[in-house]
């Protein structure tokens, strides 16, 4: 029998799909879950929203954190999920804003993020 998976937020899942095409950075996430969950009129709610997304799907090793190399190559920041969370809410905050186009982090989909949306589109899920 096939090992039972968890099912990601809806703001997650639509992330996810987003991520599997093209990094993305942390505006573009925060803009894609706001779309998600419908909070464009809400806008500590989809701050909210954001912070608990990417919390979701770093520490659960669906994306990492890191920094693109071109237009198909990604490095990882070398931290732990924890410490990569901790590092975006730090650089977040010294911000004093919400982030603009590049600024503080950019998200690449694993392994397991690819696997996790082929179980989704299989029924599987």
């Amino acid at each position: 029998m096939a090992k039972q998976t968890k099912t990601l937020s809806k703001g997650a899942h639509g992330l996810l799909a987003a991520n599997a095409e093209d990094h993305l950075d942390l505006w573009e996430l925060l803009w894609t879950v706001e779309a998600e969950e419908d909070l464009e009129d809400n806008p500590e709610a989809a701050r909210e929203a954001g912070r608990r997304v990417v919390s979701e799907l770093v520490k659960g090793g669906y994306i990492h954190a890191g920094i693109p190399k071109g237009r198909s190559d990604f490095i990882p920041w070398p931290l732990s999920a924890d410490e990569a969370i901790e590092r975006i809410e730090r650089e977040w905050k010294a911000l004093g804003r919400e982030p603009d186009i590049s600024e503080v982090a950019w998200f690449d989909i694993t392994e397991k993020g690819r696997a996790y949306l082929a179980r989704e589109k299989g029924g599987a899920g």
